[in-house]
């Protein structure tokens, strides 16, 4: 036992456990933001739903991509980025994200 942990294995096991144990409160951190972010969207399993999707910053191609991935893109407005037709799953993949604000179902705005 006191071969495991002299010192040429130390500095990688604690490096393996270090990064472990961020990896499994990254998960937790994940998981608590997604359901904050989500709350107000009432969507049926498996039927896909237009949302909004609200940002503190103006989204780059990145983030456009990522919207891309969830649904159909269909702009950005005043905050807010709108996705038509967003698969549920993908959205709550989406809402683990910790530059998304908050999802809200969309509304349509009159013209």
């Amino acid at each position: 036992m006191s071969r495991l942990f002299s010192s040429a294995y130390r500095v990688p096991i604690i490096a393996v456990v270090f990064f472990l144990v961020f990896a499994v409160i990254s998960n937790v951190a994940g998981t608590f933001h997604a359901a904050k972010t989500l709350e107000t969207v009432k969507f049926e399993e498996g039927v896909p739903t237009d949302v909004d999707v609200h940002l503190d910053f103006e989204p780059e191609r990145f983030h456009l991509e990522q919207f891309q991935n969830v649904g159909r893109y269909l702009g950005w407005h005043d905050g807010y980025a709108v996705i038509l037709n967003a698969d549920p799953d993908a959205l709550r993949s989406l809402a683990r994200k910790y530059w998304v604000e908050r999802i809200t179902a969309h509304q349509e705005v009159p013209a």
